[in-house]
């Protein structure tokens, strides 16, 4: 599919499902704004949407920015980069109507697997490359509470004195997401819609690209905007999450009824970017 017709099933899909789709609120567009990227030399806007290719696309910023040494990208990001929240409201306007926007998704279920693996699965990526004082951030933070909620405050406690024993499942995870999707925790933006990060029913994006076509949609995106002579990060990274394999084993061990309870949370995001949750490698 290509970029123009990923606007135009955007655009479809908006005016047909807009009840069912949240406005982007002056309180939201707060909240919202401190996120967005703004490259003010080159007029464009980036919506980052985590699990999304966003620290590749981050990274690309910061080296537009002048940033070489790059280390801790989300660090740098926040400290070396313009966000539509440091703008007066006269730029705010003008990006919104005259800036290059872009964004960046991935198949809902890949994206909310390759989550789960980076910061709540027993020995993720997130606690193997975190220092003590951080290691256990997620657990405590939200796997703790998930724990109670489907085997009680008991077990909950144990895995906090014993930290060998955390087990949270995919399965447990999932079902938080779908059973729980007001939960502050079940809102984070690690998972939350697409629509609700970048509100592409309020926000024309001029260029969509996907994950799973990462590197044809950056180079299109690049050199659309005169920029592929200047960036050497646009190719993406691949996890072990988001292989195909690794997206089969754990949603064939999710109950039916599991899976389409998840799919009923993030259907508009289906429908939106035109993804088949049938299809968990992302053709479309």
């Amino acid at each position: 599919m290509k970029n123009e017709e990923r606007k135009s099933m955007v655009r479809q899909v908006c005016n047909r499902h807009r009840n069912q789709i949240p406005r982007l609120s002056k309180e939201d567009f707060a909240f919202f704004s401190k996120f967005i990227i703004v490259d003010l030399k080159r007029r464009i806007m980036y919506c980052p949407v985590p699990k999304a290719a966003c620290t590749t696309w981050k990274a690309v910023f910061l080296e537009l920015r002048g940033v070489t040494n790059i280390v801790d990208v989300h660090a740098q990001e926040r400290e070396s980069v313009f966000h539509l929240s440091d703008l007066s409201e006269n730029e705010i306007q003008m990006v919104l109507r005259n800036f290059t926007k872009f964004m960046v998704v991935r198949h809902p279920f890949t994206r909310i697997l390759s989550a789960y693996r980076n910061k709540l699965e027993p020995g993720g990526s997130f606690e193997s490359t975190h220092k003590n004082d951080t290691k256990y951030y997620w657990r405590d933070k939200l796997a703790s509470h998930i724990l109670k909620i489907y085997r009680g405050r008991k077990t909950m406690k144990r895995y906090k004195e014993h930290r060998d024993e955390y087990d949270l499942t995919f399965r447990e995870f999932s079902e938080f997401l779908s059973d729980h999707p007001d939960h502050a925790g079940a809102k984070n933006r690690h998972w939350k819609e697409f629509h609700s990060i970048c509100y592409p029913c309020d926000i024309e994006y001029d260029y969509i690209a996907k994950v799973e076509t990462l590197v044809n949609d950056s180079l299109l995106f690049l050199v659309g905007n005169g920029l592929s002579t200047h960036v050497t990060r646009y190719a993406g990274h691949a996890t072990h999450s988001s292989s195909s394999s690794a997206v089969a084993e754990f949603y064939n061990n999710l109950p039916i009824e599991t899976i389409e309870k998840l799919y009923r949370r993030y259907e508009m995001d289906f429908r939106l970017f035109g993804y088949d949750p049938k299809l968990l490698d992302g053709s479309t």
